[in-house]
C-alpha cells in the first residue's frame, strides 16, 4: 500500500513523500514526482528513515529512571507523575524554577501548542535564541526588515548565483535542479567555502578563503565595485540608507589587505570580482557556515550590503537569500495572549546557564531536540540536566539527552504524525497525516499536553483533534484544500521579494551596517586548526540512517604535515576534551580546517563534536559559534 506524508524533520525542503506500507511495515521512502518541490528524490537520510522506524533503540512506552535503570511504566502513572512534578515545582520553588526546551527536530505548526500549556502553567523559563539561524536573521531583519527570499526558480532570471557557504548537495538538495538548469542555461555559477564542496564540481570558480573572513571578502569585493564604472548601483541612494557611510567602510583598508586576510590569491579573488561585476542580476545564497561564527551577524550584513548598493536586490534573478518564511500563515487567533516568560536562558550558551541559574532549575522538560549531544559544551548540558530533581524528555528514540532523563515519554515519528508544515527553503505549505498506527503506545504531543492540562487545572486549554488544530493554527486566507493533502504555495509570498526595491524598514530603504566584522584571531600556535562539524549525507543532525563510526573521519588539508598520514588516528583535542579520529588528506580544503561530520554522540558513537565546542553566542541573534572552535591534532602512540 502507497500513502503521502511529509517530512516534518529540520531541513529546508519540507519534502512531499510515498510511504510503502507491507502488513503494518514501512517498507521505503520515495520522493512525490509530481510535487512542485520534492519532484520524486530524496536525500539519503530520508531515503534510509525505514530502518530508523523500525530500529531497536525506538521508544515504545514511557519509562521511568528507578535507581539508575529504565524501567516501564504506564501512560496514567507517567502522566500522574509529570502534573505531581510540575505542579511541586511550581508552587514551591515558582514557575521561574521549571525550564521546557523546545527545538527544531520536528517543524510542524503543532508544537507551538506546547508553548501555549507552559504559558498558560507558568509562565515557565524558556530558551531565546536560535543556534541555527539566529544570526542571519537578526541580520536580514536589520538591513530588510523582514528575512524572507525569493522563489528558488528565480534563480533563472539570475546571470550569476554565488553559493556562499552553502552545502547544497547534502543541506538543500532540491535546489540542486534548479542550479543544473541554470548552469545549463549559460548561468555563471561561483562556489566560496573553506569546505571543497560538491558545488566544486559544477561551479565555473570555486574559493576557500579562510574561514571566518567571509566579511572580508564581501567588503573587498565592495571596495573593487566602488573603483568600476557603474560599479555601484547608480540608483543606490535612492533605496540605501548610510551608502556612503558603507562605501567609506569597505574602502578603509586595501582591497589587497582584505583578500589577504582571507588567504586567497589576488588574482582568483579579481577573478571573483570580475564574474560579479559584469553578470548582472546576480543570486547570493547564503548558507549556514558564515552565520555560525563569532562574527555572523556581520558578516551576513555586509554580504546584504554588497548585493544592496551593486543593484542586485528587488529585481527579478538579484537576492540574497538566507531563509524562508515558514509561518508566514500561521495564526494565533484561536490562541490565549503570549505571556512574558519569568526569565530566558540562550540556548548557544545553556550550559553555563543551567550551571549558574537562580534558582536553580528544578524541573527541564525537553521536546523536539538533543541538546546534550546538538548545542556547544554538550557535555556541561548532559551533567546540569543530571543534576535538575525531574527531566522529562520527549523523543522518538533513545538518544543523549534521554539518557539524562528521569522520565521519558515516547512520541510519533515522521511517518506517525499528524500537522502541518510550511518550509523554510520554499515557499509551500503541505501536511503529514500518519500512514500507519503508532510503535506500541507511542502518543502524539498534542494528546500528551491535553491529558496533562486536565491533570494539572488547565482543562480545555488544548482540546480539539490534530485537523481541528490544523485549522484553527492556518490563516483564514489559505486554501483549506491543503488541509486534505493538497500543497498550497503560500498566498502573499513573494516570487521576487523586496520586488521593486520596497523594503518593510521604517524608511522603506535598506538599512546598510557601518561596522566591519572583526577578523578571527586565535592561540595559532597551541591550536592550529578550526574545528567543522557539517552536515553529512549519513545523518539528520544526531540521527543517524547508518551504524555510526567509531572513529570519525576528520578531513585535514593536503598541506597539512606529512606525518598526518591518510587512514593513521590522532587525537582531536580542545581546551575542552578531545576524542580520536581517523584522518583523510583533502585537496583543496583550507589548511586551518578540520572537517568533521556533524551530529555524533556520545552514548552511540563515543564521540561528539560538540563537546570540544565552547558555548558561544553569535555577534548578535543567538547563533552559536559552531565553527569558530580552535582544536589540534595530537598523536596516539
Amino acid at each position: 500500500m502507497i500513502k503521502r506524508t511529509t517530512c516534518n524533520r529540520d531541513c529546508p525542503d519540507v519534502c512531499a513523500l510515498e510511504a510503502e506500507i507491507v502488513e503494518g511495515r514501512l517498507v521505503s521512502l520515495k520522493g512525490v514526482k509530481d510535487d512542485p518541490v520534492t519532484k520524486g528524490f530524496l536525500c539519503p537520510r530520508t531515503t534510509r528513515f525505514p530502518h530508523r522506524q523500525h530500529s531497536p533503540d525506538r521508544l515504545t512506552t514511557p519509562l521511568r529512571r528507578i535507581d539508575g535503570e529504565l524501567q516501564p511504566i504506564s501512560w496514567p502513572e507517567a502522566l500522574d507523575l509529570c502534573a505531581q512534578k510540575l505542579k511541586e515545582a511550581r508552587d514551591d520553588h515558582g514557575p521561574e524554577s521549571i525550564f521546557h526546551y523546545k527545538s527544531g527536530g520536528n517543524m510542524g505548526y503543532l508544537r507551538a501548542l506546547i508553548d501555549v500549556f507552559f504559558a498558560q502553567f507558568g509562565p515557565v523559563t524558556v530558551k531565546r535564541g536560535d543556534i541555527c539561524s539566529g544570526a542571519g536573521e537578526w541580520a536580514q531583519e536589520q538591513d530588510f526588515g523582514l528575512c524572507d527570499s525569493s522563489d528558488p526558480e528565480d534563480l533563472l532570471n539570475s546571470k550569476l548565483i554565488v553559493v556562499w557557504g552553502k552545502n547544497i548537495h547534502t543541506s538543500s538538495v532540491h535546489l540542486l535542479p534548479i542550479i543544473m538548469e541554470a548552469k545549463k542555461q549559460g548561468i555563471k555559477i561561483v562556489g566560496l567555502d573553506p569546505v571543497p564542496t560538491r558545488t566544486s564540481r559544477i561551479a565555473d570558480l570555486f574559493l576557500c578563503p579562510r574561514p571566518g573572513t567571509d566579511g572580508q571578502l564581501a567588503l573587498a569585493l565592495v571596495s573593487y565595485l566602488s573603483s568600476q564604472p557603474n560599479g555601484i548601483d547608480p540608483e543606490a541612494a535612492d533605496y540605501c540608507e548610510n551608502l556612503e557611510e558603507f562605501l567609506a567602510l569597505a574602502r578603509s583598508t586595501p582591497l589587497e589587505k582584505r583578500v589577504e586576510a582571507c588567504g586567497l590569491k589576488l588574482s582568483e579573488a579579481l577573478e571573483f570580482f570580475k564574474l560579479y561585476h559584469e553578470n548582472r542580476p546576480s543570486s547570493i545564497l547564503v548558507g549556514w557556515g558564515a552565520p555560525r561564527r563569532a562574527n555572523g551577524a556581520l558578516t551576513v550584513r555586509v554580504m546584504d550590503g554588497l548585493a544592496a548598493v551593486s543593484g542586485n536586490v528587488g529585481l527579478p534573478g538579484a537576492c540574497t537569500s538566507f531563509y524562508f518564511q515558514r509561518k508566514r500563515h500561521f495564526s494565533r487567533r484561536a490562541l490565549p495572549a503570549e505571556v512574558e516568560p519569568p526569565r530566558t536562558f540562550s540556548e548557544a550558551r545553556l550550559g553555563p546557564e543551567l550551571q549558574h541559574a537562580d534558582p536553580p532549575v528544578r524541573l527541564a522538560w525537553i521536546t523536539a531536540g538533543n541538546p546534550a549531544a546538538m548545542l556547544p559544551d554538550s557535555r556541561t548540558i548532559a551533567e546540569e540536566l543530571k543534576k535538575i530533581d525531574f527531566t522529562v524528555v520527549v523523543d522518538t528514540h533513545h538518544t543523549d539527552t534521554t539518557a539524562c532523563a528521569d522520565l521519558i515519554l515516547p512520541t510519533l515519528t515522521l511517518v506517525e504524525d499528524d500537522d502541518l508544515l510550511g518550509a523554510y527553503g520554499n515557499h509551500y505549505l503541505r501536511v503529514s497525516q500518519p500512514v500507519m498506527n503508532p510503535a506500541g503506545e507511542a502518543r502524539h504531543e498534542l494528546w500528551i499536553f491535553q491529558e496533562l492540562a486536565k491533570r494539572v487545572g488547565l482543562e480545555g486549554l488544548l482540546e480539539g483533534t490534530p485537523r481541528e488544530w490544523k485549522e484553527r493554527l492556518l490563516d483564514p486566507s489559505v486554501d483549506r484544500a491543503v488541509l486534505d493533502g493538497e500543497v498550497i504555495r503560500q498566498p502573499g509570498a513573494p516570487k521576487v521579494v523586496f520586488q521593486n526595491r520596497v523594503f518593510p524598514t521604517p524608511t522603506g530603504k535598506v538599512r546598510l551596517t557601518t561596522v566591519e566584522p572583526p577578523v578571527p584571531q586565535g592561540e595559532f600556535h597551541k591550536f592550529p586548526f578550526r574545528l567543522m562539524a557539517l552536515s553529512h549525507p549519513d545523518s539528520q543532525s544526531s540521527q543517524w540512517s547508518v551504524e555510526p563510526p567509531e572513529y570519525p573521519e576528520a578531513q585535514i588539508s593536503e598541506q597539512a604535515p606529512e606525518a598526518w598520514r591518510c587512514g593513521s588516528l590522532a587525537r582531536l583535542e580542545s581546551r575542552k576534551g578531545g576524542f580520536s579520529v581517523r584522518l583523510r588528506r583533502v585537496a583543496n580544503l583550507h589548511p586551518e580546517v578540520v572537517l568533521l561530520p556533524k551530529g555524533g554522540s556520545g552514548m552511540f558513537g563515543g564521540w561528539c563534536p560538540n563537546d570540544l565546542i565552547d558555548a558561544q553566542e553569535t555577534d548578535h541573534g543567538g547563533g552559536a559559534c559552531f565553527y569558530e572552535q580552535p582544536v589540534r591534532l595530537v598523536p596516539i602512540e
